[in-house]
């Protein structure tokens, strides 16, 4: 196994200058980043773009088919999103703990799927424009059921994924 390491040995001016290795200088910090993965972690990416794009995916759709379903007082789909991704993340980080998957199964599903998936950014947004619109009330609901049932989805996540895998000994 081969591992690179980037050593930043000065600035020239506004960029970085740096080396690898042998002392090879390198270009620039952007050109740099792509040599500091040693080799375990070179094909990850891999799977956080392939999770990532899915989650994505799957967000666009199911945010879209609730808002489009359910006349929303305040933005359903995107609690409706995040409610199901943390209950899918409890349930999974529970799940991959008492069946152990690999590194990249686990990296694509919990950074790649559901770090697309969940939206705690556009929730964070859409708070802000509702205080922003004077709605204090719907945006006090939003943030207290956004939390209450994220917790509670994650909790019910875990109780389920442990139930299941003491039935399946």
């Amino acid at each position: 196994m081969v591992e690179h390491y980037v050593h930043i040995v000065g600035v020239t001016g506004s960029s970085p200058v740096a080396t690898i290795g042998s002392g090879k200088k390198l270009p620039d910090l952007f050109f740099a980043s792509l040599y500091s993965f040693n080799s375990v972690l070179d094909g990850m990416w891999i799977f956080v773009t392939v999770g990532g794009a899915t989650g994505a995916l799957a967000r666009y759709w199911l945010s879209g088919w609730v808002n489009a379903a359910i006349a929303g007082f305040f933005p359903i789909g995107t609690l409706v999103v995040n409610v199901v991704g943390s209950l899918l993340l409890g349930f999974g980080m529970q799940a991959m703990e008492a069946v152990p998957v690999s590194a990249e199964v686990r990296t694509m599903l919990t950074i790649g799927f559901l770090g697309a998936f969940t939206t705690f950014s556009t929730f964070s947004y859409e708070t802000v424009t509702l205080l922003r619109d004077g709605d204090w009330t719907r945006a006090t609901l939003y943030t207290g059921l956004s939390l209450v049932l994220g917790l509670t989805a994650v909790l019910i996540g875990i109780g389920v994924a442990s139930v299941l895998l003491k039935v399946r000994g």
